[in-house]
């Protein structure tokens, strides 16, 4: 299963665009900010709400998370109107079985060297850790650089969990891009803090709710049971 809020709308939980840029501690976000971050908050609940429904789950509601956190990003974008900036998200879970084909398991990186060659060329490593959760563990490999089309600079940031019946996938994306390119990567290299907050509090809600997901094996044992 696999869920994805795409760049174009999600980017409006923190900003679509450097129109509304402005530096850090001058002056305070715009009522006109604080309300288009508020009606991006809403548009990823409701995008959420589905594939609570689908799993049959509770999702938190991530607006009181992540409002803070993109209010910081609005303020720390650099001013001007000579660059793009979007942010998405890549949700994925699968259950596990006996017979999932091997291939269907991502790596789990050990290391920051395993999350640099998975990140690619010409991209540098801002943050590994090793994950530990209930019957299981995974990773979180944090990069910038070029994006790999070469229509940008990003910051990316990608977690997988595992346990014995699941595979949890969860990635984020800081998109700039620019005429120039030195201009985006300028752009994600000032942001790259604020990007990793928000990535951490997004994938750590997504992690802790889609390990409360029953599979279908544990459906099928419930309903055997009653």
């Amino acid at each position: 299963m696999r869920i994805i809020l795409l760049a174009a709308s999600a980017a409006a939980v923190v900003a679509v665009t450097s129109a509304h840029a402005q530096e850090a501690g001058v002056p305070p976000l715009t009522p006109e900010e604080r309300a288009e971050i508020a009606e991006g908050m809403a548009f990823l609940d409701a995008q959420m709400a589905p594939l609570a429904a689908q799993l049959d789950i509770e999702v938190p509601a991530f607006a009181p998370l992540l409002t803070p956190l993109a209010e910081a990003v609005q303020a720390g974008l650099p001013p001007g109107d000579d660059y793009a900036f979007d942010i998405d998200y890549d949700l994925r879970f699968k259950p596990l079985t006996d017979q999932t084909p091997p291939g269907d398991l991502l790596p789990l990186q050990a290391d920051a060297q395993a999350c640099l060659i998975a990140a690619g060329p010409y991209r540098r490593v801002v943050h590994f850790s090793r994950l530990t959760v209930p019957g299981g563990g995974g990773h979180r490999c944090a990069s910038i650089g070029q994006d790999a089309d070469g229509g940008g600079w990003t910051f990316r940031s990608d977690v997988v969990v595992r346990t014995a019946d699941r595979q949890i996938v969860v990635s984020s994306a800081g998109i700039a891009s620019s005429d120039d390119m030195s201009r985006a990567q300028q752009v994600i290299e000032g942001q790259t803090d604020r990007l990793m907050d928000v990535a951490v509090a997004f994938d750590q809600r997504v992690v802790e709710t889609f390990l409360t997901v029953r599979t279908p094996a544990q459906r099928a044992a419930q309903a055997a049971a009653q």
